[in-house]
Formats: structure tokens, sequence, C-alpha cells
């Protein structure tokens, strides 16, 4: 099942008192679609340290970030993948990596066109 068009995103922050408060309560403005893999994901935060600073009023999700988070801190999406089909189902993985070389950090990308194989 598909993800609703919005996905609504309640943030809090941590006031000049040492109380939370809410800092956004709306849609997530930051979602990326990739039309080649049909995902849609939707960056709810991001941290660049443990522990995380978690106050003042800065959106820490506003930021262009590949798929790992910096480093010593974290990053929290939500990915919507498309549902399973059979073209999917019969991808050969060994034929599809055997063609792209080694994985390296970064060098994973959507498959530009499905290969299949019958059984």
């Amino acid at each position: 099942m598909a993800l609703s068009e919005n996905v609504r995103r309640v943030v809090t922050t941590v006031d000049k008192g040492d109380k939370a408060v809410v800092l956004f309560d709306a849609a997530t403005p930051h979602k990326k679609v990739r039309a080649v893999a049909q995902t849609v994901s939707r960056l709810i935060w991001v941290t660049d340290q443990t522990p995380a600073d978690l106050s003042g009023a800065a959106d820490r999700a506003a930021v262009d970030i590949g798929i790992m988070p910096p480093a010593g801190g974290s990053a929290f999406r939500i990915v919507d993948f498309p549902p399973e089909t059979p073209e999917m189902r019969n991808l050969d993985p060994a034929i599809y990596w055997s063609n792209k070389g080694p994985i390296t950090p970064g060098s994973i990308a959507a498959p530009s066109r499905a290969v299949s194989r019958s059984y």
C-alpha cells in the first residue's frame, strides 16, 4: 500500500527554559521522487552528532545528504517502495550486478532497465 501524498511530521525542540515545544507540525517538505527506481523518500530529520543537539529553530532535515547520514550523526527517512511486480520477482541480481562492477559506497544506483530471465 502506498503512502499518502503528504506525510505529517511533528518536530520538537527545547526552548530556553528547557521545555519541549513543537517546532513543526505539518507535511514534510523534504521529499525526493526517484522515477527510475519508482521510490519516494521523505527526510524527517538529520543529526550531525551523537548525542544530538535538540535546541534551536533550524529545520534539521533541510539538508541535502545521500543515503548515509553525516559521520557521527543519524538520518530518519520514510521510503515508499513500489509494489512487487512479476518483473521484479524475475530480476536476477547476479546478472544485474555483473554489469555494474564492484559495489563501493555511493556506487549503488537504480537499474536503467529491468533484466529478467525465465525458468
